[in-house]
């Protein structure tokens, strides 16, 4: 029900209240009790699963109303290995108090919406950082996928070089760069200079956030 607007001096009435109560409380349980959404291995989702009593949504706050979904493959099924497990916020029965929507819980190599694993992105990342083509660092990365998808990626990491910037710099300040021969080779610097040889999936399991 829709909160009506209050008169000149006029308190909030008891509903009114509680229905503030309530949205306070549960912006206060997304903050503090965000959930982690990227794992390194499937012994870590597993831990994680059987940690959903406590588990909070970060759709609409529950806590505790969690059920396990489904799990979602790689591409050609089961047999190429698993990207991760759904969880499913429950409302299906009169005492759940749930949303009805999912969460996924990812492998940190996994990157979301898209074929590539994130350590085939990270040889390519390095093979641009050591001077290669387009074309050469993909073909070098070996990711089997072609070279429309490479220029594709290639775009999608120019596109997204200030979200990049703008996360490592949350966790350190940004090291010192040499002469870099472009916007994007010094933001690629930056990423693994902070974070790594695996500086991909160190990203999303770091800032639990997907690889833009």
């Amino acid at each position: 029900m829709p909160l009506k607007p209050r008169g000149p001096g006029q308190s909030p009435g008891g509903a009114e209240k509680t229905q503030f109560f309530l949205f306070e409380l549960r912006l206060f349980q997304h903050i503090l009790c965000r959930m982690k959404r990227y794992f390194d291995t499937e012994d870590d989702i597993k831990d994680a699963l059987g940690s959903l009593p406590e588990a909070v949504c970060p759709h609409c706050g529950a806590i505790g109303e969690f059920i396990r979904h489904d799990n979602i493959w790689r591409n050609g099924g089961a047999e190429n290995g698993l990207r991760g497990k759904r969880v499913y916020c429950d409302k299906r029965i009169a005492k759940a108090g749930g949303c009805g929507r999912t969460v996924t819980l990812w492998l940190s190599d996994t990157l979301r919406g898209r074929c590539l694993r994130a350590a085939e992105l990270m040889r390519f990342i390095l093979e641009l950082l050591a001077g290669f083509s387009v074309w050469k660092a993909w073909r070098n990365a070996e990711t089997g996928m072609t070279l429309r998808t490479g220029y594709r990626t290639f775009r999608r990491l120019v596109n997204n070089q200030s979200v990049i910037r703008t996360e490592l710099f949350g966790l350190s300040p940004p090291p010192l760069l040499g002469k870099e021969k472009t916007p994007l080779s010094a933001t690629l610097k930056i990423l693994k200079e902070t974070l790594g040889v695996n500086a991909v999936s160190a990203y999303q399991k770091t800032l639990q956030k997907t690889f833009p």
